[in-house]
């Protein structure tokens, strides 16, 4: 990850598919579109999603179009009442 990252509020680990994921959340995110930031580890892989103030969770990272969000990941962000914005 970045090391511009916020100090997380809270980090989750688990396996996902046999390989160690890390997910920060950081509650008090100071960003003009975002409410809260999630960063999320597994392997080699990061993501950095922005949650809004409608509980929608963006990709800020990695900053490419089209950028394929892992079914594991939607999945997770759902069961916390967090849509995934696949724009």
């Amino acid at each position: 990850m970045s090391s511009s990252r916020s100090r997380p509020d809270r980090i989750d680990r688990r396996k996902v598919h046999g390989t160690q994921a890390e997910i920060r959340l950081c509650d008090s995110y100071a960003h003009p579109s975002y409410e809260k930031r999630i960063e999320i580890e597994h392997g080699s892989d990061e993501w950095i999603f922005g949650i809004d103030d409608d509980d929608t969770a963006s990709v800020m990272s990695p900053d490419v179009d089209g950028v394929e969000v892992p079914e594991w990941i939607e999945r997770s962000f759902r069961s916390l009442g967090v849509e995934v914005d696949d724009a």
